[in-house]
């Protein structure tokens, strides 16, 4: 929770559009890093679940996927680094302006960067949608750790929404993100409380 509070302030403080590079680094430190926090919480969920299994289920073969996504993360989240990173040494404004007008390197490049790896975060909030719902169903003998499950699905979709979703019209595009944000909270806020047992007196 406290990373998508994170990454919020910091394109809110840096504005959306990047118009330096170490701007545009700091907004992608902060995107990845939201993302990697998201996938590794989802990462040790499914593990929990499955270890709270009595038949052990590994669902949707997560064991073997995981190893896949976690490649993929890991990947999409270096090469833009270091290419920023290259930027923001030598201070090669040449070099920023093209990743900007999206002609670095020609069309395989482009694509390879701007599609691929820029669009690789939005698989982590579908497979929470998809893995959530499922790990949830089988947690049937815990009825705070499916509620947590459950209600962590709204807030990946959220997620999705606010980062990759569409733009209205004004005067209803103003209020679209911030409630979007407020949805988000609340369902992160019933999420973390269904493992809490709260307002319970102990009989004693």
């Amino acid at each position: 929770m406290l990373a998508i509070w994170a990454v919020l302030g910091v394109f809110i403080l840096t504005g959306l559009n990047a118009f330096t590079a170490v701007v545009d680094l700091e907004q992608s430190i902060a995107f990845y890093l939201l993302f990697i926090v998201l996938f590794y919480w989802i990462d040790r969920s499914v593990l929990a679940s499955r270890r709270s299994d009595p038949l052990l289920r590994d669902t949707l073969h997560w064991s073997k996927l995981r190893l896949v996504l976690w490649a993929g993360v890991i990947i999409t989240t270096v090469i833009p680094f270091v290419i920023l990173g290259y930027v923001v040494a030598t201070s090669n404004n040449a070099l920023f302006a093209q990743m900007n007008n999206g002609t670095l390197g020609g069309p395989a490049i482009i694509d390879l960067i701007f599609g691929f790896m820029q669009n690789f975060p939005i698989i982590i909030p579908i497979v929470g949608l998809v893995y959530f719902p499922i790990i949830s169903i089988r947690s049937k003998w815990d009825r705070n750790l499916r509620r947590h499950f459950i209600w962590f699905v709204p807030a990946s979709l959220c997620l999705l929404l606010l980062f990759f979703g569409f733009s209205l019209p004004q005067p209803i595009g103003q209020f679209y993100s911030p409630f979007i944000v407020v949805v988000m909270g609340y369902s992160l806020y019933r999420s973390a409380k269904a493992l809490v047992p709260l307002n319970l007196v102990s009989a004693t």
